[in-house]
């Protein structure tokens, strides 16, 4: 089988609105036989490239994945995680007026970014692999964030502030996350809470 004919029917198997990824392909033949064929089939019409590596197959109504669909898809293909950045999740907790202008994500790796769909510029920001660790929940979510806005910025007033919105199961779940927390702010924390019990 060529490899032509070996892609056309790894393509042809995929679910409808599936992603793939070039790496997936690189048993069939060479790299650059690959990419030759890769790229008649974006020409004529066959598959959609939405970045470097990354493309769908064309159905008679494409879907358009998100931004982040694409940049847990593309980490994941090299083996890598992303995670929500501590500036929007800040923002979604309300604590900042506004998030990341344009797609931005943490990834363990160094800075770095890619064209979705030659019109949206997606960034990873390199970052430690603890905060990675930091899932999309509401508690990890409040730890990501005030460690984004850093040790000056993240004051025990701004704390207690936000502290006061929260229902006491918000509360508690924060309260569970005080061992992913960086030092200064499980001690600001601890603080806060002790105050508040006595």
């Amino acid at each position: 089988m060529s490899t032509a004919e070996a892609i056309y029917q790894y393509i042809a198997a995929l679910a409808e609105g599936m992603l793939f990824a070039t790496q997936e392909l690189l048993q069939m033949g060479s790299r650059d036989a690959i990419d030759a064929c890769l790229y008649r089939m974006v020409k004529v019409g066959k598959i959609i490239r939405w970045t470097s590596g990354v493309f769908i197959r064309a159905e008679e109504h494409n879907r358009v994945p998100s931004a982040l669909e694409v940049a847990t898809f593309k980490a994941r293909v090299f083996g890598k995680k992303i995670a929500q950045h501590g500036l929007d999740a800040a923002h979604a907790l309300g604590l900042v007026d506004a998030g990341n202008p344009t797609p931005t994500f943490l990834a363990c790796c160094r800075h770095s970014s890619f064209l979705l769909a030659k019109k949206t510029r997606i960034h990873t920001h390199g970052t430690v692999p603890r905060k990675l660790l930091l899932l999309d929940q509401f508690g990890e979510s409040v730890v990501k964030a005030l460690w984004h806005l850093g040790e000056k910025n993240a004051t025990e007033d701004l704390i207690e502030k936000f502290l006061d919105k929260l229902t006491p199961t918000q509360r508690k779940q924060v309260q569970a996350m005080r061992r992913k927390m960086p030092g200064w702010m499980s001690t600001r924390m601890m603080a806060l809470w002790e105050a508040r019990a006595a």
